[in-house]
């Protein structure tokens, strides 16, 4: 999304009354922690941590899965993709 989307739909979820729950899945994590009082983040198919946007900001857990640690990267999704065969496809 452009950030004028991302604002626009920023501002549409906080017209939603606050005794609603949103189950909201996305990867702007700015977005994310602006809105969310609860946060759950999932690795490889699991939930990792749930906990309040600073909770989640400041989990070792969190850092090591998405950033990897000094010299090591645990990400997969940083990991190039396989080549395909063209043919194959």
């Amino acid at each position: 999304m452009s950030p004028a989307e991302v604002e626009r739909l920023g501002a549409l979820i906080e017209l939603i009354p606050p005794e609603v729950t949103v189950l909201f899945v996305e990867h702007d994590l700015e977005l994310v922690f602006r809105l969310a009082t609860t946060v759950t983040v999932l690795h490889l198919g699991a939930e990792l941590i749930t906990g309040t946007p600073d909770e989640v900001r400041a989990s070792d857990a969190v850092q090591e899965a998405y950033l990897g640690t000094e010299g090591q990267h645990t990400d997969l999704f940083l990991r190039p993709e396989p080549a395909v065969d063209p043919a194959s496809r």
